[in-house]
């Protein structure tokens, strides 16, 4: 009975002029989404208790009103171009997603003030441009996820196990598989490990040859073209916030600016795997002197050929 008088005091009275729409999916609070009475996008959290929240920045603003029983916390968008819609609806999403499955209000306020300090930080982070080094990484595991596993595992888990924008040490973990992936122009005869934790005989070595191209050519692939094939793969709306997730963490969102890097074009020439085995050469942790606390190394691949094992042999 109470749901339905705060639900009636925010037709009547804040939002009247405005239009939003409860999400459902959100229980422990009531929380709505629409836009404000200057007809900016915002999201709307409803408590009984002052929520001690914030974030003010370029593009977003927040304002606490104390009504009658309530504290209605609003967040709207200052902008209103491509981009910043884009950021704010993942934004909005992300919130409402922490919190759908709280049971309190003091735990929805706890979930909340972790995601806000998060954006919080993304809106002060310097967007630098990526490297080629890493957009050639980025394509090569892009491709394995598009190409690879979506066939073999589906989409909900591929997605998933990519692990690789949060800076670990393996690039996919899937319920059975731990995958590495090595992009290098199909020219180069070596690839390089980075740390002692990359490698090791759990993982499976994925060695991807490449060779640069052109926007133009239809065969080859850009950043672009790969996240909005995924993201056209992508029809569980959980699954693809996860998945624009991890592409924020890497500056690669909102997806309008990928165009930046579609002179990066590259054809996928080669796909090899390696089963690393226990004469499979890696430097060992417990055989490097313990003065040496970092180092990374380049494998020549034509000393690794006897370690190849073909598609069928990694997946069965």
């Amino acid at each position: 009975m109470r749901k339905r008088t705060i639900l009636n005091n925010i037709e009547l009275n804040t939002f009247k002029f405005d239009t939003y729409k409860l999400i459902p999916s959100v229980t422990a609070i009531q929380v709505f989404k629409g836009s404000d009475i200057l007809g900016n996008l915002s999201i709307a959290f409803i408590f009984q208790k002052e929520p001690k929240l914030e974030i003010n920045t370029k593009k977003i603003s927040s304002r606490i009103i104390k009504a009658e029983n309530e504290f209605r916390f609003f967040i709207s968008l200052n902008q209103s171009d491509s981009n910043s819609i884009e950021i704010f609806n993942l934004f909005t999403n992300d919130l409402t997603s922490s919190i759908k499955e709280a049971d309190t209000e003091k735990e929805v306020q706890r979930l909340l003030s972790n995601r806000i300090r998060y954006w919080s930080d993304f809106f002060k982070r310097e967007k630098n441009k990526l490297k080629e080094t890493t957009i050639l990484g980025l394509i090569g595991e892009l491709w394995f996820l598009n190409t690879v596993l979506i066939e073999k595992i589906g989409v909900e888990d591929s997605v998933k196990s990519w692990i690789g924008p949060k800076g670990a040490n393996q690039d996919f973990i899937t319920k059975e598989k731990i995958f590495e992936i090595k992009t290098h122009n199909i020219q180069s005869q070596t690839i390089k490990i980075s740390n002692e934790n990359q490698l090791n005989e759990n993982t499976n070595l994925t060695v991807i040859g490449v060779e640069k191209s052109s926007s133009i050519n239809q065969h080859a692939y850009t950043l672009s073209k790969l996240v909005n094939t995924i993201n056209f793969k992508i029809s569980d709306p959980e699954t693809l916030l996860i998945f624009q997730r991890k592409l924020l963490d890497m500056d690669l969102f909102p997806l309008e600016n990928l165009g930046v890097y579609d002179d990066s074009a590259y054809s996928i020439k080669k796909i090899q795997y390696f089963r690393i085995s226990e004469n499979f050469p890696i430097l060992h942790q417990s055989k490097i002197p313990k003065a040496i606390v970092k180092y990374n190394y380049d494998l020549l691949l034509s000393g690794i050929s006897d370690f190849v094992i073909s598609e069928e042999e990694l997946w069965n």
